[in-house]
């Protein structure tokens, strides 16, 4: 992580997006929701609710699939920059984390 701390309450923040990561609106939504949940992740049906909550329709009748995909996708633009966002297998599992690929730990 990062040893910046919120002036007001004290909180960890995550470091800043990297500055030529370029993302669509919708990727941008994904990455930055899983960046500020830190070390301790977001779960996926957390995720979707961020993703689709706002939309009318309530988003994709095949959400949580249509959801990995679109991780894989983001992974695929986030590789070149050293991150990955993965979710550990098994029960009581954090979720969705940023990872960082030189370490293997939550950036």
């Amino acid at each position: 992580m990062t040893d910046q701390t919120c002036q007001c309450c004290g909180q960890t923040l995550p470091p800043p997006r990297p500055a030529n990561l370029r993302l669509s609106a919708g990727y941008a939504l994904i990455f930055d929701r899983v960046h500020r949940a830190g070390k301790h992740g977001v779960s996926q049906v957390a995720l979707f609710d961020w993703v689709y909550g706002h939309t009318p329709s309530g988003g994709p009748d095949s959400g949580l699939v249509v959801l990995r995909t679109r991780i894989c996708y983001l992974n695929k633009k986030l590789r070149p920059h050293g991150l990955e966002i993965r979710a550990p297998s098994g029960a009581g599992s954090p979720g969705y984390r940023l990872m960082d690929l030189a370490t293997q730990a939550p950036a």
